[in-house]
Protein backbone atom coordinates (compact mmCIF):
# COMPACT_ATOMS: atom_id res chain seq x y z
CA UNK A 1 0.00 0.00 0.00
CA UNK A 2 1.33 3.48 -1.01
CA UNK A 3 0.00 6.43 1.11
CA UNK A 4 0.62 9.91 1.32
CA UNK A 5 -0.11 12.61 3.92
CA UNK A 6 -2.07 16.19 3.18
CA UNK A 7 -0.47 17.63 6.31
CA UNK A 8 2.78 15.42 7.68
CA UNK A 9 2.13 16.47 10.97
CA UNK A 10 -1.42 14.83 11.16
CA UNK A 11 -1.76 11.19 10.92
CA UNK A 12 -5.73 11.77 10.01
CA UNK A 13 -4.67 13.10 7.34
CA UNK A 14 -3.62 10.19 5.23
CA UNK A 15 -4.32 9.49 1.71
CA UNK A 16 -3.62 5.87 -0.22
CA UNK A 17 -2.25 6.06 -3.23
CA UNK A 18 -3.21 4.53 -6.66
CA UNK A 19 0.60 3.04 -7.22
CA UNK A 20 -0.70 3.39 -11.05
CA UNK A 21 -2.02 6.87 -10.89
CA UNK A 22 0.63 8.89 -9.08
CA UNK A 23 -0.41 11.76 -10.87
CA UNK A 24 -3.62 11.96 -9.27
CA UNK A 25 -2.22 12.36 -6.14
CA UNK A 26 0.81 14.19 -7.16
CA UNK A 27 0.41 15.75 -10.24
CA UNK A 28 1.21 14.86 -13.70
CA UNK A 29 4.71 13.49 -14.80
CA UNK A 30 5.43 11.72 -11.55
CA UNK A 31 6.63 8.28 -11.07
CA UNK A 32 8.16 5.85 -8.70
CA UNK A 33 12.02 5.74 -9.67
CA UNK A 34 13.25 3.22 -6.30
CA UNK A 35 11.70 1.61 -3.06
CA UNK A 36 13.25 0.86 -0.15
CA UNK A 37 12.16 -2.22 1.63
CA UNK A 38 13.20 -3.13 4.94
CA UNK A 39 12.39 -6.37 7.11
CA UNK A 40 12.49 -6.24 10.65
CA UNK A 41 11.69 -8.27 13.53
CA UNK A 42 9.35 -6.07 14.92
CA UNK A 43 5.33 -6.53 15.62
CA UNK A 44 3.13 -6.12 12.75
CA UNK A 45 1.68 -2.07 14.00
CA UNK A 46 -1.56 -1.95 11.85
CA UNK A 47 -4.33 -2.66 14.33
CA UNK A 48 -2.56 -0.19 16.78
CA UNK A 49 -2.19 2.76 13.87
CA UNK A 50 -5.78 2.00 12.17
CA UNK A 51 -7.89 3.78 14.75
CA UNK A 52 -5.22 6.71 15.30
CA UNK A 53 -6.09 6.99 10.61
CA UNK A 54 -9.81 6.73 10.71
Amino acid sequence: MTVTFRDINDAKSVQIVDPNNLGAAFGQGYGIVNVTLEITKAPVTVPAIKPILK
